[in-house]
């Protein structure tokens, strides 16, 4: 099953609570059925990172990001407050479910580098899996980011044993450049 492309149509909107509709400002067209869920985080005091006293709150920023769903795609309102420390630190709440700036959760990049290290999924295959599992339309372009920006942390010690272990020997080539000619089979 290949991920859909935009501009697919009016997605049925299932729960909309608090927020409107109409705010919403992701292109839902590539979605059939999209859940919405709100979460509030915005308390009034909050901790500084730099110095540790409780930041009051000046303003509240609207985060909206994809979820993994079973049946649908879920689309995460969150309401973030902003705040202001005596120090002169400006900051955000720090969201548990999502990165700052992200359009993704946490669960879905885990998903999808599971898919990738785990399961030995090539790019394409991780992207049309994150589609027919989980309902979430990720680009090629941010899996490879994704996987690149966790490479150091990736053990890559088991692969190489299988790989030594399980290599044929054989080697196969079917281009050859060698300065200004190109040697195709």
């Amino acid at each position: 099953m290949v991920a859909p492309q935009a501009g697919r149509g009016n997605p049925i909107i299932v729960n909309p609570g608090r927020c409107g509709i109409d705010d919403i400002r992701i292109d839902l067209s590539a979605y059939e059925r999209v859940r919405i869920g709100a979460l509030d985080r915005t308390p009034k005091k909050c901790g500084c990172a730099q110095c540790g006293k409780r930041a009051k709150r000046h303003d509240t920023h609207r985060h909206d990001f994809f979820d993994v769903g079973i049946d649908e795609t879920v689309l995460v309102v969150a309401n973030v407050g902003l705040y202001r420390c005596t120090c002169g630190h400006r900051f955000t709440y720090p969201l548990s479910e999502a990165p700052p700036r992200g359009d993704y959760s946490y669960r879905v990049r885990q998903k999808g580098l599971e898919s990738l290290v785990n399961d030995s999924m090539t790019l394409g295959q991780t992207r049309e899996r994150l589609w027919r599992d989980f309902h979430v339309i990720v680009s090629i372009g941010i899996l490879h980011a994704w996987h690149v920006s966790t490479g150091l942390k990736i053990d890559m010690k088991p692969y190489e044993r299988w790989a030594a272990t399980n290599f044929s020997g054989v080697v196969c080539i079917d281009e050859v450049y060698d300065d200004a000619y190109h040697y195709g089979w």
